[in-house]
C-alpha cells in the first residue's frame, strides 16, 4: 500500500509483477490501517517518510522501529526523521535498542517503544 497522493501513474510499482497488489490510499493514517485490516492484514512495515513515521508514532502505532544510518550528515534543509512538528524534549518518545549491525558503510538500529509506566 503506498499512503499519499502524489503518486506518479508511471511509477514502477504500476507497472511491475506486483502492480495488481498495489494499493494507493490517501489519508489518516488510521483509516489507510483499518482498510489493511479489512482485508486480513495485520503486520504491516512501514517504509517511508518522515511525516508517515511521525503519523504513525503519535497514533501509537508503532511496535518496532528500524533506523538505517549512514555515515552522512544532512545540513538545515534535511528532512526530518519523523514529522515536522517536533516533540517537546519531555514528552519526546523514547526508545529501548534492541540491536545494531553494519551493513557496509551503514548501521541497522532495532529499537522498541519504551514502554514507560505512568
Amino acid at each position: 500500500m503506498i499512503v499519499g497522493s502524489n503518486v506518479s501513474e508511471e511509477a514502477q510499482v504500476f507497472t511491475d509483477q506486483a502492480a495488481h497488489r498495489t494499493l494507493v490510499q490517501d489519508g489518516k493514517i488510521e483509516d489507510v490501517l483499518k482498510e489493511l485490516a479489512g482485508r486480513g492484514i495485520m503486520h504491516v512495515l512501514c517504509e517511508g517518510g518522515g511525516e508517515l513515521a511521525g503519523s504513525l508514532i503519535r497514533a501509537g502505532l508503532v511496535d518496532e522501529f528500524i533506523i538505517f544510518m549512514a555515515p552522512f550528515l544532512l545540513e538545515g534543509s534535511g528532512v526530518p526523521m519523523a514529522g515536522k512538528q517536533g516533540w517537546a524534549l519531555s514528552e519526546m518518545p523514547r526508545l529501548i535498542f534492541q540491536s545494531e549491525e553494519k551493513y557496509g558503510d551503514d548501521i541497522c538500529i532495532r529499537a522498541v517503544p519504551c514502554k514507560e509506566e505512568s
